[in-house]
């Protein structure tokens, strides 16, 4: 470097830098880059993308569940036993349904005995085809209870708590005459 033209060491260094934000930083450097640089930086200087990590995806998924989880913490009606094990046994019931009338054991079944009529002494067949439809509605019906309990758990919490505790009875009881029905098909 040549001093003698006027002008100090730290003068032509100025002369160099490009402060942040300007256009020609812009160019240089992308936006996540842009906010961890300090106040100047040299025309020069390439800004390069850091590696990630290989287990980025399972940092983000655990950030995702705990936002999730703090979110569902500030209301009351998310923290209730009840809630917990309505919604739980809900998934369970309707699952458990779906796979019971899909499984392999009813498969050469084209008939189900759903009714037993006691005039007759005889079981109502219905198709197989009608007993699909069973789950979803189940699960629809579970879905706009929970969404009743939760709106009226703001002003009435006892009526919420009895709603949810309905469900998981139902729920359980649907269960076990799911299954009731299931094994009477084997039988039948």
């Amino acid at each position: 470097m040549d001093f003698t033209q006027g002008g100090s060491p730290d003068e032509n260094q100025q002369s160099q830098l490009v402060p942040v934000g300007s256009p020609a930083d812009q160019d240089l450097h992308p936006a996540p880059l842009r906010q961890r640089l300090p106040a100047a930086v040299s025309q020069d200087q390439v800004g390069m993308e850091l590696k990630g990590s290989r287990l980025e995806w399972m940092y983000n998924l655990k950030n995702r569940v705990n936002r999730v989880s703090s979110v569902a913490q500030v209301f009351p009606y998310w923290r209730n036993l009840n809630t917990s094990l309505a919604i739980i046994s809900s998934v369970i019931l309707v699952l458990a349904m779906f796979l019971m009338i899909t499984g392999d054991a009813s498969a050469s079944v084209n008939e189900l005995p759903l009714i037993y009529i006691q005039a007759s002494q005889s079981w109502e067949l219905i198709d197989k085809e009608f007993l699909l439809g069973v789950p979803f509605f189940t699960g629809a019906m579970l879905v706009i209870l929970l969404n009743l309990s939760s709106s009226i758990y703001k002003f009435d919490r006892r009526l919420s708590f009895m709603i949810n505790t309905g469900m998981i009875v139902f729920n359980l009881l649907g269960l076990f005459g799911f299954y009731q029905l299931s094994s009477l098909i084997l039988l039948y």
